[in-house]
């Protein structure tokens, strides 16, 4: 049997560092296909638009090739998103210096957590924002208030390391 008197939960988030970051460095390709995609679904909407083929409204075209083009340029959207909110310095500056190595590693891990927990927020909410514009009801009614806290909250955890 195990004995789990001895973990120690500092020393694992240290240890999974490599692993927040590699999920974080992963996750721009992940949004750039589901924007390739997103213009290819465009695309074809507005194909089947032009050929009277289906339901398809010019919104439904336009809704696919905006966010499409939103996540396939990731880099410039969360930038976007997180200067929006304002967020830059000084908020956790009165939190005390680290003092030592060992807590420091410790927050730069949990700040790289956060980012790759933020960068998937922001992805989620742009996916709610285009789902709401494509006229789906998957999200009930408040998908559009989703979508925004998601971006938002997921701007920040972003940026908490920077803060």
């Amino acid at each position: 049997m195990m004995d789990f008197t001895n973990i120690d939960l500092g020393q694992m988030l240290i240890g999974a560092r490599g692993t927040f970051e590699a999920f974080g460095k992963f996750i721009p390709y992940v949004a750039a296909f589901v924007g390739g995609m997103l213009i290819f679904q465009g695309l074809l909407r507005a194909w089947k638009l032009s050929d009277n083929q289906g339901s398809v409204t010019g919104a439904q075209v336009f809704s696919s090739l905006i966010f499409g083009g939103l996540l396939l340029n990731w880099g410039s959207t969360t930038e976007m998103a997180s200067s929006t909110v304002a967020l830059s310095g000084g908020a956790l500056g009165y939190m005390p210096e680290a003092s030592n190595a060992y807590f420091k590693s410790l927050l730069d891990s949990i700040y790289v957590l956060m980012a790759a927990f933020g960068a998937v927020a922001i992805l989620k909410g742009l996916l709610l924002w285009k789902s709401v514009a494509d006229g789906e009801r998957n999200g009930g009614e408040d998908a559009v208030w989703r979508g925004l806290w998601h971006i938002l909250g997921g701007a920040f955890a972003l940026n908490l390391g920077a803060l």
